[in-house]
């Protein structure tokens, strides 16, 4: 039978491991962005806004940040991570503007996908070997790299939090399940997706064990989280969910550029897949009748 400080030192060695296979990810991905690819690699509107956010809010700070009349379409989320990166900039070259290192938050966050995948895997109930073999192909998957290190995206930063939340959850802790789902929500909107799941599964838990305290505090944890990434930059609650809104009303198509079943259908003569342009979410569909925002 293993005794308690083996088990621990099991636990310490697996716990280097994902490390080292994080920080080897990480490696790869600064090589891939700073000295394979030229500076100017990745999808330039999304990085030139980044840029230029990053800047802003280095300069300016936070407080009324939305309403500078400049064009912001991401939540207060991600503008932490930028807020911080065009401070530290200004630091250390004097220029408030990151310049090439406007990858960096996405390509750190990779590294801590790694860490949140494999206790994942672990919660999940997978085996040392297991946990190693989700870290490696988080680390070394090219549809991961590709989107952060080359493509420039932040996609990893909302998907740490969903996957920490995940295992909250698993673990039993709603609450804590609740604040990471909603630190992932207000990083993006698309990451507001596990809220739901949280929401059903506070109040099966609650009427579960008689608690119906369980799922107003798990609610209120979730929204005041939400609140509080909001008050620096001077939003309310109501304020990001208006915000929300927008967003999703800024891209009414069946697909834009995900390559998913969507790009198949054509509504008005216009489908992805055969370069016509995108087909809209809020026309009927062909034979069903029903809009595919609906569906």
């Amino acid at each position: 039978m293993t005794s308690q400080p083996a088990r621990r030192q099991t636990e310490q060695v697996s716990l280097r491991t994902i490390a080292l296979i994080a920080a080897l990810g990480i490696l790869v991905r600064m090589i891939i962005a700073y000295v394979a690819l030229p500076p100017d690699a990745g999808f330039a509107a999304d990085l030139n806004s980044f840029r230029a956010w990053a800047s802003e809010l280095g300069t300016r700070g936070p407080w009324g940040f939305y309403t500078r009349g400049i064009f912001v379409d991401y939540l207060p989320g991600y503008m932490w991570a930028l807020w911080a990166l065009g401070s530290l900039s200004g630091l250390i070259t004097g220029s408030t503007d990151p310049g090439v290192l406007v990858k960096l938050p996405a390509v750190l966050a990779d590294g801590l996908l790694v860490v949140a995948t494999a206790r994942l895997a672990a919660d999940l109930g997978a085996p040392r070997r297991g946990q190693i073999a989700a870290a490696v192909a988080i680390a070394v998957g090219p549809m991961i790299w590709l989107d952060s290190a080359v493509w420039g995206q932040v996609d990893s930063v909302g998907t740490v939090s969903l996957l920490c939340a995940l295992s909250a959850l698993i673990q039993g802790k709603t609450a804590r399940g609740a604040i990471l789902a909603a630190i992932a929500a207000v990083l993006k909107p698309q990451f507001g997706i596990l809220i739901p799941v949280v929401g059903v599964l506070a109040f099966v838990r609650a009427r579960s064990s008689r608690d119906p305290w369980a799922f107003v505090v798990a609610g209120l944890a979730g929204a005041a989280t939400i609140a509080l990434a909001a008050l620096p930059f001077g939003l309310t609650l109501p304020d990001v969910l208006a915000k929300i809104a927008e967003a999703a009303g800024g891209y009414p198509y069946l697909s834009v550029n995900a390559w998913n079943p969507w790009a198949l259908i054509s509504v008005g003569g216009r489908a992805v897949v055969n370069a016509s342009g995108w087909a809209s979410d809020i026309d009927p569909l062909p034979l069903i009748g029903i809009p595919g925002v609906a569906i």
